[in-house]
Formats: C-alpha cells, sequence, structure tokens
C-alpha cells in the first residue's frame, strides 16, 4: 500500500530494498540526542561483525554513535564512545537470526520482536555523527549489512530531524522532480524515500536492488458487465505498474496503468457467471481479488414468453417456450466451434497494425516442423526491410514460437516458449511490446518503433516479402482491441445456414455469400468476413443452449429446441404437485447459466377429473385442483368431445365450474375425452365425461291464468320447447291437476270429470289446440283433455340441430253457454316428454 505522503512522482513502492554488503544509505540525520531508530529487517545470512545500521566515527577512541547488528557471537546493541566501552550486550543467539524482525533502538534500551527490552546506561552522544542504514563506519573500516530492509523509520527531538523510510523504485526515465540526496534517479533505480520531507535516498556505495510489491486489489467498478465484453472497468489497489494486464476468470486482457494504484481494463468475452479478477504487473507479480466481477447475460435474462403454470403428472403435450438471445450472430448465420486453416487461407481483419494494438487469438496449431516458419497472424509488409508488423506464430528456426514488432533491420523478437507443447489449444496476448500465452509469465520485448505504415493485420497468414507463412489449424475466437472503437473487433466462426445464402449480411467480400461459406464474424461491427484465399473450413455447429435442467434435473437433448436466435421450446417433464416454483435453468455456450426461478420458475398444478362424470347437456360439472386464481375466465377452456363448454367459472385457486356443451355428435351416447386448457398449456382426461341420451323441455308459462268477461270463451297459450340429441324422435304429452273457475257472484263451477276420448269441447270444459292458426272462439276444432294426458305431439324427425329445439305452441280454453260473471280459471298444467327408442 502506498504510504501516506508519497507523493505521485514517477516513484513505485517495492515490498523491500535488498542489501548485498557493498551499499548503505546515509540517513541524514545524526545519533547526537535523543534518538528512536526502528527497522524491519531480515538478514541473508550472518557473520562476524555485521552491523544492520551504525554511526560514522573519527576514530575508534570516539565513536559518539548508536549502532546495532551482529557483533562476535551475537546481535548487539551499543551507544556511547569506544574508550567507556558502554552500551554494550548479546540481545539474542544466531539460532534465528536471518528470520525477519524488527528492532526499535531508543536511547538507552533496545528490543527485537516481542523479546525482552534490554537497558543500557550510557552518555547521549555529544558529537552529531551521521547514522546510516546497511552499515557501520568504524575507524575507517566499514561493517556492512546484507539482507533485506522492508521500513525504516527516525524519531528525534524536533520534528525535521524525523524520517519515515519506504521502500521505492523510480518508474519513469528520471525521477528528478523530487528532492533527492543524489543526482537525479533514473528508471529501475532502488532506495529508500522519505514519505515526511518528500527526499529520495540513493545508496552510498553501489547500487541497490529490490523486490516488486505483488499488486493488491481492493475494488472493481463497476464490478459486473456484459458475457460480451467490451466494458471499460477500473480496478483500484496498489503496487500497479505499466504494462501491467488482468485476467478475468481464465480470459486476459490489457490495461492502462493510470497509476501505481489505478487500472483501466476493458472487459473480454467471457461465459456468464462470477470470476477472480488477477492482476499481473511487469515483473510477474500477481495480485487477485476473488469474485471480483460478475459476467451477466445479454441481452438475457431469458424470461417465459407464456404463463409457468404446467400439470402435476402429465407426460406429454406441455412446452416452456422463452424468449431471449440464444445466438452470438445474427438470423442466417450459425456459431461454430473453430474455423479450420489448411495453409492457403488467411482473413484479411480490416485493421491495421499502426498505433497501440492488442491482439488476442484462442488457436491451436494441427503439426509444426522443424524449419518452418508458421504465423497465427501478421502483418503485409512489401520488403523485408521494411516490416512495420505485429505478428505472431512458430519460428522454425528458433524452433519456438515467436513474437515480433516493427521493422525486420530491429530483430526485435522473443522465444515465448518452445515447440513441445506447440499443438495444444492455447490463447496469445501479443500487447504491443509484451506477449503472454495462457497464463505463462509475460515476456517484455525491446521497445522497437510503433509502425509508421498501417499494413493490415491477417489472421492465418504474414505475408513475408511476398512468401506467404501462413497458418494451419485452428481458430476459435479472436479480437483485435485498437485505440478507438471503430478499430476494434471481436471474431466468432460462423457459417451461412441460410438456403439460399447470406446476401442480406454486411461483409467484406463480393454480395454472394453461399450457403456452407465459412468464416469470421466481426460481433462489435455485425460485419462478416470471409477467406482472402482459398475456401475454409468449419468445426461443426456449436449448439448455442448445451442444457437445461428444470428442478435441478437434466433433460435430455431431445426435451428442448432452439427454435429460432430468440426462442427456446423445452418439453417440460412430469413432475408432483409443487408448493412454489421450481427452477428452470438453461446452460449456453456464449453466456453461461441463467435460471429462471420464482414468478418465473414452473409451477405444477394437480387437477381432478371432472365431477360428475356422467350426465347430458347443460349439466354443471366442477374441475378441483390448485393454481387457478393464477388466471382469469379468457385464459380458461374446456372441452367435451371438441365442443367448447359455456359458464365457465374460476370459483377459488382449488375450484373451475363449466356447463356441459350439446354432444356435437348428435345422436352419440357415451364417454368422450375431456381438454382443459389453462393459459397456453392442456391437460387430457380420456374418457373424462359420459353422456347420457339428452331431453329437454321448456315452457314459457308454467302456470296457466286465464280471466274473460261474461258469455266470452276465455283462452290463453304457452309455448313449449323441446330439444333431444336422439335423431329417433320424441313423445310430448300434457297433464293437468284440477282447474277451478271461481266468479265475483261467488258461483263457482269446478271441472271435475274431464271428457276421456277426444271430441268436440263441451261447455264449460278445458280443451287446446296445437301447432295451428285455430281461432280459439272455435272451440270444434280443439282437443279436450283427458285424465290420463292427452298427445301433444308425436315426432320422428327433430330438428337436425338439436341446441336449437323445436317449439310446440299451444291454446288452452273453455266455453260457456249461460251467462256467467267474470270469472278466473286457475290450475297447474303439467308437460312431459319420452324420447323415442
Amino acid at each position: 500500500m502506498r504510504a501516506a505522503g508519497l507523493t505521485d512522482d514517477g516513484y513505485t513502492e517495492v515490498e523491500y530494498i535488498t542489501f548485498n554488503g557493498s551499499n548503505y544509505i546515509d540517513m541524514d540525520v545524526g545519533a547526537v540526542g535523543n534518538t528512536k531508530v526502528t527497522v524491519d529487517y531480515q538478514y541473508a545470512t550472518v557473520g562476524n561483525d555485521l552491523f544492520l545500521f551504525g554511526s560514522q566515527i573519527s576514530n575508534a577512541a570516539n565513536w559518539h554513535q548508536m549502532r546495532f547488528g551482529m557483533y562476535t557471537s551475537g546481535y548487539q546493541y551499543m551507544r556511547g564512545s569506544a574508550s567507556s566501552n558502554s552500551g554494550g550486550g548479546s540481545l539474542f543467539t544466531s539460532a534465528a537470526n536471518t528470520d525477519r524482525h524488527t528492532v526499535v533502538a531508543n536511547n538507552n534500551t533496545v528490543q527485537v520482536d516481542a523479546l525482552p527490552v534490554q537497558s543500557f546506561t550510557a552518555a547521549n552522544p555529544t558529537t552529531n555523527y551521521n547514522l546510516y542504514l546497511g552499515a557501520l563506519n568504524a575507524s575507517g573500516a566499514r561493517l556492512f549489512y546484507q539482507g533485506k530492509v522492508y521500513k525504516a523509520a527516525i524519531d528525534k527531538d524536533t520534528a525535521t530531524d524525523d524520517r519515515n523510510f519506504v521502500p521505492v523504485r523510480c518508474g519513469l526515465s528520471t525521477c528528478s522532480g523530487t528532492t533527492n540526496t543524489g543526482s537525479p534517479a533514473t528508471y529501475a533505480e532502488y532506495g529508500l524515500y522519505d514519505t515526511l520531507n518528500n527526499k529520495f535516498y540513493h545508496g552510498a556505495g553501489s547500487a541497490l536492488s529490490g523486490a516488486a510489491v505483488p499488486p493488491i486489489i481492493t475494488d472493481i467498478t463497476p464490478d459486473s458487465g456484459s458475457w460480451q465484453g467490451g466494458d471499460d472497468v477500473v480496478i483500484t489497489g496498489t503496487g500497479f505498474t505499466s504494462n501491467s494486464s488482468a485476467t478475468f476468470g481464465d480470459k486476459i486482457v490489457g490495461c492502462e496503468t493510470d497509476s501505481d494504484f489505478q487500472l483501466t481494463c476493458t472487459t473480454p468475452q467471457h461465459t456468464v457467471g462470477t470470476v477472480d479478477v488477477m492482476v499481473r504487473t511487469e515483473s510477474g507479480e500477481t495480485g487477485t481479488l476473488a469474485d471480483g466481477f460478475t459476467f451477466t447475460p445479454n441481452p438475457p435474462p431469458i424470461q417465459p414468453s407464456a404463463d409457468q403454470h404446467y400439470f402435476a403428472a402429465n407426460t406429454s403435450g406441455q412446452t416452456l417456450t422463452i424468449s431471449g438471445d440464444f445466438s452470438d450472430v445474427p438470423a442466417g448465420f450459425e456459431q461454430v466451434e473453430y474455423l479450420a486453416f489448411n495453409g492457403t487461407q488467411y482473413i484479411d481483419m480490416g485493421v491495421g497494425a499502426v498505433g497501440s494494438t492488442i491482439v488476442t487469438v484462442d488457436y491451436q496449431f494441427n503439426s509444426i516442423s522443424s524449419g518452418v516458419v508458421v504465423f497465427v497472424f501478421g502483418s503485409q509488409i512489401n520488403n523485408s526491410a521494411n516490416w512495420q508488423s505485429m505478428r505472431f506464430g512458430f519460428d522454425g528456426s528458433i524452433t519456438g514460437y515467436n513474437f515480433q514488432r516493427g521493422s525486420a533491420s530491429a530483430a526485435v523478437g522473443a522465444t515465448i516458449f518452445g515447440s513441445a507443447v506447440n499443438v495444444n489449444r492455447h490463447t496469445v496476448i501479443v500487447d504491443n511490446n509484451t506477449a503472454q500465452v495462457d497464463d505463462l509469465t509475460p515476456i517484455s520485448l525491446v521497445n522497437p518503433a510503433s509502425p509508421t505504415v498501417s499494413y493490415n493485420m491477417y489472421l492465418g497468414a504474414l505475408n513475408a516479402g511476398g512468401a506467404v507463412r501462413q497458418f494451419s489449424g485452428r481458430i476459435y475466437e479472436a479480437s483485435v482491441d485498437k485505440a478507438g472503437t471503430a478499430d476494434d473487433r471481436h471474431f466468432v466462426p460462423v457459417k451461412c445456414s441460410q438456403s439460399g445464402g447470406c446476401n442480406n449480411a454486411v461483409n467484406t467480400g463480393s454480395t454472394t455469400i453461399a450457403e456452407g461459406t465459412y468464416g469470421m464474424f466481426d460481433t462489435l461491427h455485425q460485419v462478416f468476413y470471409r477467406a482472402g484465399a482459398g475456401t475454409l473450413g468449419g468445426g461443426g455447429a456449436m449448439s448455442t443452449v448445451t442444457g437445461v435442467k428444470v428442478d435441478g434435473a437434466a433433460l435430455g437433448v431431445g426435451n428442448y429446441t432452439v427454435v429460432s436466435d430468440s426462442q427456446l421450446a423445452v418439453e417440460v417433464p412430469s413432475h408432483g404437485v409443487t408448493s412454489s416454483p421450481v427452477a428452470v435453468e438453461v446452460t449456453s455456450v456464449v453466456w453461461g447459466t441463467v435460471t429462471l426461478s420464482g414468478a418465473d420458475g414452473l409451477n405444477f398444478v394437480e387437477i381432478t377429473s371432472p365431477s360428475p362424470a356422467v350426465g347430458s347437456a347443460g349439466d354443471v360439472v366442477t374441475f378441483s385442483g390448485s393454481g387457478f386464481s393464477a388466471f382469469t375466465a379468457p385464459e380458461v377452456d374446456i372441452t367435451f368431445a371438441g365442443a367448447s363448454g359455456s359458464d365457465i367459472t374460476i370459483v377459488n385457486d382449488n375450484t373451475i365450474t363449466v356447463k356441459v356443451p350439446m354432444n356435437p355428435v348428435v345422436g352419440s351416447f357415451g364417454a368422450v375425452d375431456v381438454v382443459l386448457t389453462l393459459g397456453s398449456e392442456s391437460l387430457t382426461f380420456v374418457d373424462g365425461f359420459a353422456y347420457e341420451s339428452f331431453l329437454k323441455i321448456g315452457v314459457d308459462k308454467p302456470i296457466l291464468n286465464m280471466s274473460g268477461s261474461p258469455g266470452q270463451l276465455i283462452s290463453d297459450h304457452v309455448t313449449i320447447n323441446v330439444k333431444t340429441d336422439n335423431p329417433t324422435g320424441y313423445n310430448l304429452t300434457i297433464e293437468t291437476d284440477d282447474i277451478a273457475l271461481t266468479c265475483t257472484d261467488d258461483e263457482t263451477q269446478k271441472i271435475t270429470a274431464l271428457p276421456e276420448v277426444a271430441g268436440t269441447m263441451q261447455d264449460n270444459k278445458w280443451g287446446y289446440a296445437v301447432d295451428n292458426e285455430v281461432t280459439p272462439t272455435t272451440p270444434s276444432s280443439w282437443t279436450g283433455l283427458t285424465v290420463a294426458g292427452a298427445s301433444l305431439k308425436n315426432t320422428t324427425t327433430p330438428q337436425a340441430d338439436p341446441t336449437s329445439g323445436e317449439d310446440t305452441r299451444v291454446w288452452f280454453g273453455t266455453r260457456a253457454d249461460y251467462t256467467l260473471s267474470a270469472c278466473s280459471y286457475t290450475g297447474s298444467v303439467t308437460f312431459t316428454a319420452v324420447a323415442n327408442v
């Protein structure tokens, strides 16, 4: 961590500086007066007369000093003059002397780590001899220190004499902007930085060395982003250096070093999920933040496109439709696992190598032969003296992977690793003047001049002075990151899978892209790149969805189908009733695993067969179950033999009722299938309801009331409606209760005897006429009523559509031959019907 007060002036804090026995640092303060020295140190080896710090003296008789170190047989602290021989004492033996320790020497006391404090009696120095870190000048014979110093401090009477030293290294070509005790520091020069007085202290002897501080990541902002990558994130912490890189999960990216405590990186494409983030400094030191970044689905999260209620124990007919983005490429193209280069094809990457350029390629060589030069990517050049290029490949002349940049005359290049693992699958990141393969240590290269001519980069070949050195192997993924986003590329292997071709796509060649054509698709700019020479092969269609689980159980490949780039169909398995929705997991090679849960999960409901299970049209049946309140009536349909029921009612969460429709097949009786549909899903009850023969009667006036004036024929009529599914017809009859005539003069005639046979209507007797236009005042055409009932209609040809019914109009009346007062007739008429068999 950067110490308080250390300005951002080009110095980089390191873990420690190393003294090798020939270097020391003048601490720029004397030992006179009250003086407390603290040093966090570690000896490398210990011999006799080896001091960690001490004072310069003029002669052995006038030390006037404060010193600590290994002397003869143990750690000692001494203070005072040599002549008085005061202040000497052994602190502890050499058994643990090479461990890391902290010594605090405070006037006449000294303590190492948690050992007991040693007290001494000696007069304070009277001469202000300077203190040295790493050496003791004893009568001209310096006793030097060998080991590491992690930090040091001096506390004196006045603040101007205080020191707080931290080990640092100059990270610029010169660090002359800060006051220092020697000449301006140069790049990679080590020393101590006094954070209290902003001074840099060089070694007074030979040059000091040091060790970089491992980087520490404290925060990443933002800490999530698209699985497609391309998001800028700021990594904060300590110990960052120039040319630092960051690894997100298993993908490495180059970063801009804003300062020792801040990096700006662009996220790579990565499968969905939370990953560790590691920063690697130029010297190879690493620091990791566990679960530092989360790659999120984009444009998922996916979502169901219909309701999520399904029927328990149903094994077929239930389909979950999920909408989202199931492809990294547009319609018409199919993503494949890799592109196969056979040594005769290459792809113009559509961008030049001039300027800052980072290239990432996930690749695999087919084979490597000694003496053969094969490049994964490279730049077009005019002649061997002017490469101005960026290239990576296998150089047979040095039998190893090689990275080069600049002109041929500059001969800049480095072997990254040998040929032993060359045919494995690897990821290479070439970042200007560094290169890294997989998680191997990055290779820092001689700093050549950046290309001045923007020769186009090629994937799969290097045009070296007209000799094309081509790649034979596979490319799984590739990207180019330049200073401007317009020059960025992100390539995924694809082929045209559209019948008739993908001619609607923007591409770098002609407008014709035949079905089966392989190439690279730039997902950032939606451009298709085809081979510049030869015909590319492909590595098998890559299913964008690789797995589906329902409630933790994996479905077979045949149980889900990618219908389109935006739709996935999942066959819902049988499942027990659930009290809450179960989760559905969808895994994609592109964006990892996304889970539908909670309200988007699957809720399995139990539904019983209709009750009653036997009846006729017009009956009301009930379905019992659970989860019904999630639906509205328009979302529910119930059919009997294909005919929809009416008056569907969601009574509550557990009950649905429906009125049975007419059997659509006239004259058909017995069991039929009943289908209950909730939303988009249907459940079939095989032979769920049995029809009995159907016959229904409707009467518009169930009670006959008549009244009239004296001397009139009193009459009224009713309309009878008959419905039946029996094609042989029906017989409609009539029966009556006693009918009474009540007059206002209290003369009551009770009709108790009716004609036993039909005939002419008698005075004061009831009669009727059916289905004719007979005027009610001509009772001679009416038929009398019998005690057993009269047949109103006997038909064997009911209407073709039994649902509409058939009407029979019946007129009733009576005749009075003598004058009656105003009277009223009351009574009850019953109609019965029997289906013909």
